[in-house]
């Protein structure tokens, strides 16, 4: 019997996504990847790391990242 190769299917990557608090005044909304975002002030966002508008707000200063915090791993 003939085996039959099979190709495999390439692993798409997701990108990595981080969340920021938007410090703008003026409320708007934004589309990334095909998602829209509402920017408010205060308002908590998922960017993509690797985005230029993700790179524009930050070099504007209207995100912050937030801070995760840190994972404890204590040995017993």
């Amino acid at each position: 019997m003939a085996k039959v190769k099979t190709e495999e299917t390439p692993a798409v990557e997701t990108p990595k996504v981080s969340k920021y608090n938007y410090v703008g005044g003026v409320s708007s909304t934004i589309e990334v990847e095909g998602k829209e975002i509402r920017l408010y002030n205060g308002a908590e966002i998922e960017l993509p790391d690797n985005h230029t508008k993700t790179a524009e707000l930050l070099h504007l200063q209207l995100i912050v990242p937030v801070e995760q915090p840190e994972t404890e791993n204590k040995e017993k």
